[in-house]
């Protein structure tokens, strides 16, 4: 759950609302549907997009907006560069862009009682801002495919132009102002995005809808047929983790100063909430400073269980039953009793001043301990296990350490006699146990846990954005104003200039996006942070309501920031590793003077 919180985080800011109407919702097909308009459709995926117009709402966003609407011109330019596309029909390079721009649907429906041939049907649907439009591209779209040789038949009496000769119905019309494709039959009512309604009454600007129940009911059976064990398998994990009954639904839309995300996931939380969810007492975990954090409350055990029943069976299969005795007899380790049985249900991770100057080697992770001396018993068990499967590899210049740093006992991964940059980290608190990059970071989360410095539930921008309603709460997480938007914006203005040129013309000066990307302290004015809450709603659903800045450029900043600004944990990690078996590879003991 903390996982996906992190996840929305880092994206895009929500989009910018627009009216989602019935039309655009449902995406009407050729004819009266004979079912009750209330009536919703079994979707195996909907997707809605507003308008580009309202997407890039923004005063922030308008240079984007501009690039959008400089793109029309840039792309009429092309088939006087490219000489493959001088034969493409002059017409279809507007109507082309102004589908991009367009709100669009996609609808994918069960179609298994009604089609002998195919089990869905499909639906697109594109709605210009002018609903007249729509019919000038229809008439486009036919006089082309007729002059292509397509089997097109007579319109209908409502306007439908079918496709002939192929096994299903495939036809484009025009209904209620927007083009559209349909494959198969009409949806029998609107697509269902209960559940994720935004505050306010806000219509989204972007909404999503899938049932990966629905979809292993439709597509299993035919996975059996070719790959009976593989399907077995998958009924499985899917049986386990309730995935057979999980169905996906999100809208995302704003006002003027807030943007907002809601997601609903039903079947989700089957057997992996604990009785209690997150508290106050949790959050002084996590320094007031930090740029960026996450917790969340979860059975760790149930999802231990669910996870070794899953691989017990095909472990067997391979001669390996009893995989956790059969472990235990070769390392002296038995994950369950040894580590998992030590854990809580809290687990949570930061990024802070306080723990290294809120990049990515101020990162902690932390899970809650029940037991601290048992636990810290199986580390230093484990350590030693390490440092033997290691030693005659590294010949000693990988080891685990126990260090004192600070009245701290850490557990560090140490490089003896080499110049390599990394430090991980393990530290037990009185009742966290605390993963790093760097023995600092953990030496402060330690001092975190016990109090010593002011914690995130003191900070005025959280506390602005938190109602402090802890009831039925098993997840948040939170962006600082500003997290990543410096880290970010170097590389995103980049980006800008690429797409400022890229609608340029070589001819006409006056043809110019002006400044795509804000100053700045344009893009930083008035920012908000963001704040993710996950609560277990009284139907059982797991729902993620998230409130973040309006900006599509801000989004875009941030998460470029959260991307560039990490990923040199993974380089320096292979470095190290690598170095220490090169070492060993070029016997530096043994030769000290060639080496160097």
């Amino acid at each position: 759950m903390s996982l996906l919180s992190t996840l929305l985080l880092a994206a895009p800011a929500p989009l910018v609302a627009q009216e989602l109407s019935p039309q655009e919702a449902s995406a009407p097909a050729p004819q009266e549907s004979s079912a009750p308009a209330a009536s919703l459709s079994e979707d195996l995926m909907a997707i809605y997009i507003a308008h580009v117009d309202h997407l890039l709402k923004h005063p922030k966003d308008q240079g984007l907006k501009r690039v959008a609407d400089l793109l029309g011109a840039r792309l009429l330019d092309l088939p006087g560069e490219i000489p493959d596309l001088r034969e493409v029909p002059p017409q279809l390079i507007p109507m082309a862009y102004d589908m991009l721009r367009s709100a669009k649907t996609i609808r994918i429906t069960d179609a298994r009682e009604t089609s002998p041939f195919l089990p869905v049907n499909a639906l697109i649907a594109m709605r210009p801002n002018n609903p007249e439009s729509a019919g000038q591209w229809l008439n486009m779209v036919e006089g082309l495919m007729r002059q292509g040789g397509a089997p097109i038949g007579t319109r209908d009496t409502d306007g439908w132009l079918p496709l002939e000769g192929l096994p299903v119905p495939v036809r484009f019309g025009a209904p209620d102002g927007s083009l559209q494709l349909l494959l198969g039959e009409q949806p029998a009512g609107p697509a269902d995005y209960s559940g994720v309604e935004l505050p306010g009454g806000i219509q989204p600007g972007f909404a999503m809808q899938m049932d990966l129940g629905l979809v292993m009911e439709m597509f299993m059976p035919l996975l059996s047929m070719e790959e009976p064990e593989l399907a077995q398998f998958i009924t499985d994990v899917a049986s386990a983790t309730g995935l057979d009954e999980f169905s996906f639904r999100m809208a995302c839309g704003s006002d003027d100063r807030t943007g907002y995300m809601v997601t609903s996931m039903p079947g989700l939380a089957r057997g992996l909430l604990p009785v209690e969810g997150l508290t106050a007492d949790d959050l002084r975990l996590i320094p007031a400073d930090a740029t960026v954090a996450t917790l969340s409350s979860t059975d760790l055990q149930a999802l231990f269980n669910m996870m070794l029943g899953l691989v017990e069976p095909l472990m067997a299969q391979e001669g390996f039953d009893r995989p956790l005795e059969r472990i235990e007899e070769m390392v002296g380790i038995h994950l369950e009793r040894d580590l998992m049985d030590h854990l809580g249900t809290h687990v949570g991770s930061y990024m802070s001043d306080t723990t290294g100057g809120g990049g990515l080697f101020s990162t902690v992770i932390f899970v809650e301990v029940k037991d601290r001396a048992k636990l810290d018993a199986s580390l230093q068990r484990l350590a030693g296990l390490l440092n033997g499967a290691v030693a005659e590899g590294t010949q000693g210049y990988v080891q685990m350490r126990t260090l004192d740093r600070g009245g701290v006992r850490c557990h560090t991964l140490t490089f003896p006699g080499l110049p390599i940059p990394l430090e991980l980290t393990l530290a037990m608190g009185t009742n966290n146990l605390f993963v790093t990059l760097t023995p600092q970071a953990a030496v402060a989360a330690v001092q975190q846990e016990a109090g010593l410095t002011p914690g995130l539930g003191s900070q005025a921008d959280f506390v602005a954005g938190f109602d402090g309603n802890f009831t039925n709460l098993y997840g948040l997480s939170y962006y600082s104003k500003e997290a990543f938007l410096k880290d970010g914006y170097g590389v995103t203005s980049l980006l800008c200039s690429a797409l400022s040129n890229g609608v340029r013309s070589r001819q006409d000066l006056q043809r110019d996006a002006g400044l795509v990307m804000p100053t700045y302290k344009e893009l930083i004015d008035g920012v908000r942070p963001t704040i993710s809450l996950t609560r277990l709603e009284a139907d059982g659903d797991v729902v993620t309501r998230m409130e973040s800045d309006p900006s599509m450029i801000v989004g875009v900043t941030r998460t470029v920031g959260s991307i560039v600004s990490n990923p040199a944990i993974a380089i320096l990690a292979g470095v190290g590793f690598l170095g220490a078996m090169e070492t060993n590879n070029m016997r530096v003991i043994e030769m000290p003077a060639q080496s160097w």
